[in-house]
């Protein structure tokens, strides 16, 4: 039982790291998105509290609170295709 815990456990941990790298990839390419079209747009782009400067990292608050995601918007891990 222990071992099947243990290569479970690995499973688990393995899939999370894959997703906590696609997160990633996902805030840093829409980070530069937004700051390319800001670029273009100037000023009259509407402001994204979570892809601005003004959000400090030392925020108490998670990251999918700071992001203002919906339960609807986060991805079980069933929906992720592996």
């Amino acid at each position: 039982m222990q071992e099947d815990l243990q290569e479970e456990r690995r499973i688990a941990e393995k899939r999370w790291s894959k997703r906590e790298k696609q997160l990633q990839r996902v805030v840093l390419n829409t980070s530069g998105m937004y700051g390319d079209l800001q670029g273009l747009t100037g000023s009259s782009l509407e402001e994204i509290p979570a892809l601005t400067a003004d959000n400090s990292l030392d925020n108490d608050q998670p990251r999918a609170a700071r992001m203002e995601l919906t339960k609807s918007e986060i991805l079980e891990p069933d929906d992720i295709p592996f």
